[in-house]
């Protein structure tokens, strides 16, 4: 099963760090790696999930206002890492490990295109929710381009969404996998589904059971093996217990 880092494994290493981003790509078992990207007060691309860099550090500001040097200054989860720049985040990542850049936020899908042109890595860019018109500009920027759907709630619209843009993937919150019919009616309509974020090898093989051709992972925990003789029934109820 396809094996994809989420924000270089956020639940294990300070996230969206160049170290996070390096360590969990050379990590055994792991295929591609997924961090997130927006635009910061300076111009420059940079690869931060929030807004606001408070929610990962004891610094304050929003991104969009604070300079690429005064994000570099940010000790992200107390790492002494800074918020890095796109471009840095690329040169860590070995070719044969895919990446997955989502883009938090709309008019930066060309110049992530632009940046993403001249590695050797399979790239595919992905967006959630109030993002997801940052896929129709990457589109309408490359129609060749991987792009992938992220969804957590509505399934049937984010399936339908996602085959609309043309995207290789329709990736839900891992409980959306749980039950219902959206991994057939992805696999349907020839979409992939990769469910995020996983963190628990449990949950990793109920889904694997349910047919996923992968997880976003936030630990490599999540890649454990629980055993194949356990029956479904006990997987969900271990599940609940853990949810």
């Amino acid at each position: 099963m396809y094996v994809t880092a989420h924000r270089g494994f956020d639940d294990y290493y300070p996230e969206n760090t160049v170290g996070a981003i390096s360590r969990a790509a050379r990590t055994d078992g792991v295929d591609a790696v997924e961090f997130d990207v927006r635009r910061c007060g300076s111009g420059e691309l940079v690869v931060i999930h929030h807004d606001h860099v408070g929610t990962i550090s004891e610094s304050s500001g929003d991104v969009n206002e604070l300079s690429v040097s005064e994000l570099a200054a940010v000790s992200v989860e107390g790492s002494g890492e800074g918020v890095p720049q796109l471009d840095e985040v690329l040169d860590v990542v070995p070719p044969e490990i895919g990446i997955n850049v989502e883009l938090k936020e709309t008019r930066i899908a060309e110049d992530v295109l632009d940046a993403v042109s001249g590695i050797d890595n399979d790239v595919a860019l992905s967006a959630l929710g109030a993002n997801i018109n940052a896929l129709w500009e990457a589109r309408l920027a490359d129609e060749s381009a991987a792009l992938v759907c992220n969804f957590g709630v509505r399934p049937s619209e984010g399936v339908e969404t996602a085959d609309l843009i043309g995207c290789v993937s329709a990736n839900p919150h891992w409980a959306i996998c749980l039950a219902g019919n959206t991994i057939d009616r992805a696999h349907d309509l020839g979409l992939e589904v990769h469910p995020w974020p996983v963190s628990s090898p449990v949950v990793t093989e109920v889904v694997r059971r349910r047919g996923v051709d992968g997880i976003i992972a936030s630990t490599p925990k999540a890649m454990r093996p629980v055993g194949e003789d356990i029956d479904l029934d006990e997987l969900f109820r271990r599940v609940s217990r853990s949810a």
